[in-house]
């Protein structure tokens, strides 16, 4: 198989910070949502809504996409984050992955959008791709679905021991787009995935 790999790729992290002894911890955030790097004329970007100080997403004239947030974490909350892939105008047609690690996981969960589909996950646990084909050559920007809208925190069993745990733990969602040119079975796929993300 021609190696004509053509990807770029961006971040979103959640950092959880736990307070002891106090009722809350602090849930925030860094990203990256320009691009990482392009080779060729694929190229994607991710970013967020921006959220007020309660985990909610802004609207109105105060909307606007953001690279980071930080959130308030409390037994219970729903916060809005909805990491969002967009391929670019003019990128070639291409596969989008998304790399999913909650490591809030199981206190924190991630309601996953059904239009990102599993990749087998006893061998790239947390790895997901976008159900077709996507490319902004002949349009303007494409906009994909969030990879998930909400981060829900377990409303039990969240003491102030457990929040120590979660301590500079993360909720990183990676984007990676592939050329579909000349790529065109699941292994193939696998494979070019693979080469773009070794070190």
């Amino acid at each position: 198989m021609k190696k004509k790999v053509l990807a770029l790729a961006a971040a979103v992290a959640i950092l959880a910070i736990a307070t002891v002894g106090a009722s809350l911890a602090w849930f925030t955030d860094t990203a990256e949502a320009a691009n990482t790097f392009t080779v060729g004329n694929v190229s994607i970007a991710l970013d967020e809504a921006k959220v007020d100080e309660f985990g909610k997403k802004l609207t109105g004239g105060q909307a606007e996409r953001v690279s980071s947030n930080s959130y308030p974490i409390v037994p219970g909350d729903v916060l809005d984050k909805d990491p969002t892939v967009t391929v670019n105008a003019g990128s070639a047609a291409c596969y989008v992955f998304v790399r999913v690690d909650n490591q809030l996981s199981p206190y924190a969960t991630l309601d996953i959008d059904k239009d990102w589909v599993p990749v087998d996950g006893h061998n790239y646990p947390g790895l997901y791709r976008y159900k077709v084909v996507v490319s902004g050559a002949d349009q303007g920007p494409v906009k994909l679905p969030p990879v998930f809208e909400h981060v829900t925190i377990q409303g039990k069993g969240l003491s102030n021991e457990t929040l120590k745990t979660l301590k500079n733990k993360k909720v990183a969602v990676t984007a990676f787009a592939i050329q579909a040119d000349n790529i065109d079975t699941e292994e193939a796929i696998l494979q070019a995935w693979e080469t773009l993300t070794q070190p």
